[in-house]
């Protein structure tokens, strides 16, 4: 229909192909029955070689056509399971609670356009499955016909040539394959009208293969097996391909609601925590704690007995703060949560734990601040063992009843004012009297001359600057501070003549019945030429 003369027929075949490449599932499809090619039979092989040929020629040639052809991408996403342990624990739930729980857990699918990169897909085919699938489907060359014989050879052109991946080729098997289709015992009949380009592929491929070993000697031992994306990449370039591992970033940071005191918000925590089934952490919390006041408390004594001991030396008396003590895990799973879990970490903040350096990275040490005494250590521990024994998991009223959970919510980030923030610097402006204001100051007020007041102005500035001599600091400030804001206010005020004046005074009688005697002759103009 596309080769059709009729604009309708071209039309529809346009829409038609539309529909069948939007969908990146259709790309996918495609590519999942060649990798899936399992002895099933040469009626599916032809098939699906077919199958694929046709679409990836037809998409090569329309997406020439539709540079900016886009495609609706699909990943699959799963939500998160809420309460799952509650339902499991009451054990009493109806059909529907079950229902639910299954509908929240099944997978469901976000959708998004994106731009079509021919070059990017054409690389899902090279992969050692579908050059399987087509190597099965050629070593039955002696009872293809003549497009068939094409198709095998147009895909291994592409794979070769076109996309620069011959070294997914070069084995043992492939090469001897096409060295019996050249060469015989029983191999490709010469008359044969693809038989020139068979020659010349395999020709090229050997040409390429005797090049690569002695730039690679390594692929005679790799010609016996087949190629993962790594070996492709060693073999092509000489070295292995360099993955730059993405930097571990820690949790968002977690506040509890409602403005509660720091026992409950503890309390909250602990109950969060015990819901997930982590009271291990809880308790691993309470120990650090409990040793860390029985530490503290000593040094302590030992302090007040050596300020005891040395009172006037003043050496002594400067080492009077308490060493920070460092938090240690109790294992690489605890050192993990206390990188990962956010709720364990804000329960770490809540009793006084801090977290050494800018950057939050998996070796990042916490510690216990100096500035913590053996009794709020102490008092800390009581209050995490308390709830830890007794949590509460409910919230709220009878009516309304609140997980701890839902208790937590993300803390909000505070953005760094930018340097070219429009708003930024506006109040400091304003502060120092640098603010723009709306009108010029526009020069001299043009008044009569009054020498007499100016000179009696100047003897009375003086004797006052004299007067202010006398005065203290702060009442010189004070009034230098009331005349700035009275000069400030003055020029707020001011509407210069140069933009704002009386708009009577810019009426001229002359110049108006000029410009109406003007208009007057053009009209008579006018209407003269077109009585002609």
């Amino acid at each position: 229909m596309s080769e059709s003369p009729l604009a309708e027929d071209q039309e529809i075949a346009e829409n038609i192909q539309n529909r069948i490449f939007y969908e990146e599932t259709t790309h996918d499809r495609i590519i999942a029955i060649l990798r899936g090619y399992k002895d099933q039979g040469f009626g599916y092989l032809n098939a699906s070689t077919e199958l694929s040929h046709v679409f990836l020629r037809m998409l090569e040639r329309y997406s020439k056509e539709n540079i900016d052809l886009q495609v609706r991408s699909r990943r699959r996403a799963r939500r998160k399971r809420k309460a799952a342990k509650d339902i499991e624990k009451a054990g009493s739930a109806d059909s529907d609670d079950g229902s639910e729980a299954e509908d929240m857990a099944e997978a469901h699918r976000l959708s998004k356009e994106r731009k079509f990169d021919f070059t990017r897909f054409s690389l899902k085919f090279m992969t050692q499955s579908c050059i399987d699938t087509f190597l099965a489907f050629t070593r039955y060359y002696n009872e293809l016909d003549v497009e068939q014989l094409k198709r095998a050879h147009r895909f291994f052109y592409r794979v070769a040539f076109k996309q620069e991946m011959s070294v997914m080729l070069f084995r043992v098997d492939i090469i001897a394959l096409f060295n019996t289709m050249m060469k015989g015992p029983g191999g490709l009949d010469s008359s044969c009208p693809v038989y020139k380009e068979w020659d010349e592929l395999v020709r090229q491929l050997i040409k390429r293969l005797t090049r690569k070993i002695e730039q690679r000697p390594e692929l005679v031992v790799e010609m016996l097996f087949s190629k993962i994306n790594a070996t492709v990449h060693y073999l092509e370039y000489g070295f292995e391909k360099q993955t730059i591992k993405s930097k571990p970033r820690g949790p968002a940071e977690l506040e509890v609601k409602g403005g509660k005191s720091k026992g409950d918000q503890i309390g909250v925590v602990v109950a969060a925590l015990s819901v997930e089934g982590k009271l291990d952490a809880v308790g691993w919390v309470k120990s650090v704690l409990a040793a860390a006041a029985s530490e503290r408390q000593a040094w302590e004594a030992a302090a007040v007995a050596t300020s005891s001991e040395h009172t006037s030396d003043d050496s002594k008396r400067e080492t009077s703060t308490a060493p920070s003590i460092i938090v240690k895990p109790d294992g690489e799973a605890r050192r993990i949560a206390i990188f990962k879990d956010n709720k364990l970490r804000l329960l770490m903040t809540l009793v006084g734990f801090e977290r050494l350096g800018i950057d939050d990275e998996p070796s990042t040490s916490w510690i216990i601040p100096s500035s913590l005494s053996s009794k709020e250590l102490a008092e800390s521990a009581e209050v995490v063992e308390r709830h830890k024994v007794s949590p509460e998991l409910e919230y709220g009223d009878e009516d309304n009843p609140v997980a701890p959970q839902d208790l937590l919510r993300r803390k909000a980030l505070v953005r760094p004012r930018a340097a070219y923030d429009d708003d930024s610097g506006d109040d400091d402006a304003a502060s120092n009297g640098e603010e723009d204001f709306l009108f010029p100051a526009g020069g001299p007020t043009v008044r009569k001359s009054d020498a007499l007041e100016d000179l009696k102005r100047r003897r009375r500035k003086v004797k006052e600057n004299d007067a202010e001599t006398s005065l203290d600091e702060e009442t010189r400030e004070a009034r230098r501070r009331a005349r700035e804001d009275a000069n400030l206010e003055k020029r707020r005020k001011i509407k210069s003549d140069l933009f704002v004046h009386d708009s009577d005074e810019d009426d001229d009688e002359e110049r108006d019945l000029d410009f109406f005697a003007q208009e007057e002759e053009r009209r008579k103009g006018q209407s003269m030429r077109v009585l002609e």
